[in-house]
This record gives structure tokens, sequence and C-alpha cells, in this order.
């Protein structure tokens, strides 16, 4: 598919912009690369110990990703009153992004920061599920 892909790009320029069939068939064939890539890696070769990490997340992908979303909607839903007059009013989630984030990093660090803690709480919680052994199913 890399291979098509590329050789498709002659004729029809790769475009993520507008997803064209070649960069979906170059980019297609790199996830199956990739695929075969960690196949091989885990269940042929039986190197598991570095997949704990994604083990934990997958057991209980769904609830994390439904816990994300419905916290990501009350950080944006909670109001705190900032400065120090107090007519200044932003999400909860604006507010930890200025005052734990953007005051310790740059722009461009702070945002990911911000995105790396987001994942490391959600990782914990996820945690806590595997260690207790509760996977939620639907």
């Amino acid at each position: 598919m890399i291979a098509l892909g590329l050789t498709w790009d002659l004729a029809f320029p790769i475009n993520k912009k507008i997803w064209t069939s070649s960069y979906v068939l170059y980019t297609g064939g790199v996830a199956m690369l990739f695929l075969g890539m960690i196949y091989w890696t885990v269940d042929v070769l039986q190197y598991r110990r570095w997949t704990r990490f994604f083990e934990v997340y997958g057991m209980n992908a769904l609830f994390v990703f439904v816990l994300s979303g419905l916290v990501a909607k009350l950080l944006g839903a909670i109001k705190v009153v900032s400065g120090s007059d107090g007519a200044s009013e932003m999400s909860l989630q604006g507010w930890l992004y200025q005052n734990c984030f953007k005051s310790v990093f740059s722009d461009y660090n702070a945002s990911l920061a911000f995105a790396l803690a987001n994942v490391a709480f959600f990782w914990g919680i996820a945690w806590i599920l595997y260690k207790y052994k509760i996977f939620i199913k639907v």
C-alpha cells in the first residue's frame, strides 16, 4: 500500500487536507506496517514488558473515553471568578491552563504539558480500575 500510494502520488498528489486516495493508500500502508511490527514484537517474540501502559488503557478504553468527554464538558461548564477585582470569569479548564501550565511553560509547551497531564490523569484512573480488576464493559 505504501508503494501503491507513492506511485499514485505521481499522478494524484498526496494531500492530507483533502484526504486524497494517494494519501489514504500511503498512510494505510504505514499503519499496516506499524501494526505488523507491533504484532511481531508482542505476539511472536513475546516481548510485552513495555505494553503495560497501553494494556491499562485498553482494558477500560470506552470508560476512559466517555469519562474524559464528561470531565471536559464539566471543566468547561464550571465558571471560576479570577482577577483581584473579581470581575472576570473563565472556565475551570481555562483557569487550570492559565495558572498551572501557562504560568510555568511557554504557550507551546504549556499546551503540550496540559495534554500530557490530561493523559496521565485518565491513565491514573484506568490504572486504579486495572489494579482492582474492575473492567467496565458495554
